[in-house]
Protein backbone atom coordinates (compact mmCIF):
# COMPACT_ATOMS: atom_id res chain seq x y z
CA UNK A 1 0.00 0.00 0.00
CA UNK A 2 1.11 3.49 -0.78
CA UNK A 3 0.52 6.35 1.67
CA UNK A 4 -2.15 8.79 0.63
CA UNK A 5 -0.08 11.82 1.50
CA UNK A 6 3.46 12.65 2.48
CA UNK A 7 4.46 14.17 5.82
CA UNK A 8 4.85 17.55 4.13
CA UNK A 9 1.23 17.36 2.98
CA UNK A 10 0.06 16.80 6.56
CA UNK A 11 2.23 19.48 8.13
CA UNK A 12 0.19 22.40 9.39
CA UNK A 13 1.70 25.80 8.82
CA UNK A 14 0.57 28.74 10.86
CA UNK A 15 0.27 32.26 9.57
CA UNK A 16 2.82 34.94 10.37
CA UNK A 17 0.24 36.94 12.31
CA UNK A 18 -0.47 34.09 14.75
CA UNK A 19 0.22 34.72 18.42
CA UNK A 20 3.76 34.39 19.73
CA UNK A 21 2.70 31.46 21.91
CA UNK A 22 1.38 29.59 18.89
CA UNK A 23 4.53 30.35 16.90
CA UNK A 24 6.72 29.05 19.74
CA UNK A 25 4.60 25.90 19.98
CA UNK A 26 4.95 25.38 16.22
CA UNK A 27 8.72 25.88 16.40
CA UNK A 28 9.08 23.42 19.30
CA UNK A 29 6.95 20.90 17.45
CA UNK A 30 9.08 21.28 14.32
CA UNK A 31 12.26 20.71 16.35
CA UNK A 32 10.87 17.63 18.08
CA UNK A 33 9.64 16.29 14.73
CA UNK A 34 13.11 16.84 13.29
CA UNK A 35 14.65 14.91 16.16
CA UNK A 36 12.39 11.94 15.44
CA UNK A 37 14.63 11.20 12.46
CA UNK A 38 17.60 11.00 14.82
CA UNK A 39 16.05 8.51 17.27
CA UNK A 40 17.65 5.46 15.62
CA UNK A 41 21.02 7.16 16.14
CA UNK A 42 20.52 8.12 19.79
CA UNK A 43 23.10 6.41 21.96
CA UNK A 44 22.17 6.04 25.62
CA UNK A 45 25.83 5.42 26.48
CA UNK A 46 26.76 8.87 25.14
CA UNK A 47 23.95 10.34 27.21
CA UNK A 48 24.97 8.52 30.42
CA UNK A 49 28.63 9.47 30.08
CA UNK A 50 27.72 13.10 29.40
CA UNK A 51 25.32 13.20 32.35
CA UNK A 52 27.99 11.81 34.68
CA UNK A 53 30.54 14.31 33.35
CA UNK A 54 28.13 17.23 33.78
CA UNK A 55 27.31 16.23 37.37
CA UNK A 56 31.02 15.79 38.12
CA UNK A 57 31.60 19.29 36.72
CA UNK A 58 29.05 20.69 39.17
CA UNK A 59 25.86 20.94 37.10
CA UNK A 60 22.50 20.63 38.83
CA UNK A 61 20.49 17.53 37.79
CA UNK A 62 18.18 19.42 35.39
CA UNK A 63 21.13 21.14 33.73
CA UNK A 64 23.10 17.89 33.59
CA UNK A 65 20.11 16.24 31.89
CA UNK A 66 20.01 19.00 29.27
CA UNK A 67 23.76 18.69 28.69
CA UNK A 68 23.41 14.92 28.36
CA UNK A 69 20.52 15.32 25.89
CA UNK A 70 22.49 17.88 23.88
CA UNK A 71 25.55 15.62 23.78
CA UNK A 72 23.42 12.69 22.62
CA UNK A 73 21.75 14.77 19.90
CA UNK A 74 25.14 16.07 18.75
CA UNK A 75 26.50 12.53 18.49
CA UNK A 76 23.33 11.42 16.68
CA UNK A 77 23.68 14.20 14.10
CA UNK A 78 27.28 13.13 13.46
CA UNK A 79 26.24 9.46 13.22
CA UNK A 80 23.42 10.33 10.81
CA UNK A 81 25.89 12.23 8.64
CA UNK A 82 28.11 9.13 8.56
CA UNK A 83 25.14 7.05 7.35
CA UNK A 84 24.01 8.74 4.10
CA UNK A 85 22.27 5.57 2.89
CA UNK A 86 20.15 5.44 6.04
CA UNK A 87 21.06 1.84 6.86
CA UNK A 88 20.58 2.42 10.58
CA UNK A 89 17.13 3.89 10.03
CA UNK A 90 16.17 0.93 7.84
CA UNK A 91 17.12 -1.55 10.55
CA UNK A 92 15.83 0.53 13.48
CA UNK A 93 12.24 -0.71 13.36
CA UNK A 94 13.27 -4.22 14.32
CA UNK A 95 15.62 -3.28 17.15
CA UNK A 96 14.32 0.07 18.49
CA UNK A 97 16.63 0.20 21.54
CA UNK A 98 15.74 3.78 22.39
CA UNK A 99 12.38 4.67 23.89
CA UNK A 100 10.76 7.93 22.81
CA UNK A 101 10.11 8.58 26.50
CA UNK A 102 13.88 8.84 26.86
CA UNK A 103 14.06 11.54 24.20
CA UNK A 104 15.39 15.05 24.67
CA UNK A 105 13.22 17.30 26.80
CA UNK A 106 14.13 20.89 27.60
CA UNK A 107 14.92 22.62 24.31
CA UNK A 108 16.02 25.92 25.86
CA UNK A 109 18.52 24.29 28.22
CA UNK A 110 19.67 22.01 25.41
CA UNK A 111 20.23 25.00 23.14
CA UNK A 112 22.32 26.73 25.79
CA UNK A 113 24.27 23.52 26.43
CA UNK A 114 24.98 23.13 22.71
CA UNK A 115 26.64 26.55 22.71
CA UNK A 116 28.28 26.70 26.13
CA UNK A 117 28.81 23.29 27.73
CA UNK A 118 32.32 21.83 27.75
CA UNK A 119 30.68 18.41 28.19
CA UNK A 120 28.80 18.82 24.90
CA UNK A 121 31.94 20.15 23.20
CA UNK A 122 33.80 17.02 24.32
CA UNK A 123 30.99 14.78 23.03
CA UNK A 124 31.06 16.67 19.72
CA UNK A 125 34.82 16.13 19.40
CA UNK A 126 34.50 12.46 20.29
CA UNK A 127 31.66 11.95 17.79
CA UNK A 128 33.77 13.63 15.11
CA UNK A 129 36.62 11.20 15.64
CA UNK A 130 34.43 8.09 15.77
CA UNK A 131 34.59 6.29 12.46
CA UNK A 132 31.54 5.18 10.51
CA UNK A 133 32.45 1.52 10.98
CA UNK A 134 32.66 1.93 14.76
CA UNK A 135 29.16 3.39 14.84
CA UNK A 136 27.70 0.66 12.65
CA UNK A 137 29.39 -2.03 14.75
CA UNK A 138 27.67 -0.71 17.90
CA UNK A 139 24.23 -0.51 16.27
CA UNK A 140 24.04 -4.13 15.10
Amino acid sequence: MKPVSTFADRAVRISWWSSADLQVTQRESDIHDGMLGLYPYFDSEVRCLAYDAAVAAGSEPAQAQAEADAAMVTAAVRARSADPEGRVISSAEATAPFSSLDGPRDLVRMSNALRQSPVVAAARRQASTRSESDFHERTR
